[in-house]
């Protein structure tokens, strides 16, 4: 069963400092992974740390301290693909682009491998992740950063189970969920700041006090950009699949 990430991504449209938030969800989220936190915010390098997020008292002050931002990333990790250390520690920098941070496994991963060899020299630890994240910036660079049409390129050439979230340089967030919508993903909004959450379970808006808009759908993309709330519907699936762990979590 150790198997789940806990993802989350808010965007605050008051301008309000979501990274307390970030870290309230994340340990509403704790049990899908206790090897390893971070979170990310654009423009920086992201903080990462071994083992729970409230184990290290001074990391978390620290966090408070130096990390304040109206557009944050989170992740807790259980280690499916690479080994559980600091390196395969999310979210994950691809270039000074974008961060990702993943929940689930991608099976093709040596296919494609082969096609980020031909633009980036792979790290001995590379994991899915960091793999998919950089044959996403292949993609962008192809497609002219039109985000929407890279990730459609990209879902077609995925085989897996898969969530992702990625923060770009600009502050904008994209949701990814996989067409068979086997990992959950949901969308939420609170009020008072004016922020959009998604997050890998509802539990983690239910602790900042945030409501449940709805599941994001399988093969959905959401956006989060200065102009508020979009998505588009990247791949339709007659079959959708789901882990029946996900119930018991």
């Amino acid at each position: 069963m150790r198997e789940k990430c806990g993802l989350v991504g808010i965007k605050s449209y008051r301008n309000e400092n979501v990274i307390p938030k970030v870290i309230y969800c994340l340990r509403a989220l704790q049990h899908r992974g206790q090897e390893a936190w971070g979170i990310a915010i654009a423009n920086r390098e992201p903080f990462r740390r071994e083992g729970l997020v409230t184990d290290d008292p001074k990391a978390l002050k620290y966090v408070y301290d130096n990390y304040k931002a109206s557009t944050s990333l989170g992740h807790v990790r259980y280690s499916t693909v690479g080994k559980s250390n600091i390196k395969n520690a999310q979210p994950l920098p691809i270039g000074k682009e974008f961060f990702i941070i993943h929940n689930g496994t991608i099976c093709n991963v040596d296919d494609l491998a082969s096609e980020v060899k031909e633009d980036f020299i792979l790290p001995d630890w590379a994991n899915d992740t960091y793999i998919v994240g950089c044959r996403l910036l292949q993609l962008l660079r192809k497609r002219g950063f039109d985000w929407y049409s890279a990730l459609e390129d990209l879902i077609t050439e995925l085989n897996g189970a898969y969530n992702f979230i990625f923060l770009t340089k600009d502050n904008n967030i994209y949701a990814l969920r996989d067409e068979r919508g086997f990992r959950p993903l949901c969308l939420g909004y609170h009020r008072e700041s004016e922020s959009y959450i998604v997050a890998s379970e509802s539990c983690a808006l239910d602790v900042v006090d945030a409501n449940l808009i709805r599941d994001i759908n399988p093969g959905e993309v959401i956006k989060l950009d200065k102009d508020g709330l979009s998505s588009i519907q990247l791949v339709k699936s007659d079959f959708h699949a789901h882990c029946s762990f996900e119930y018991i979590y």
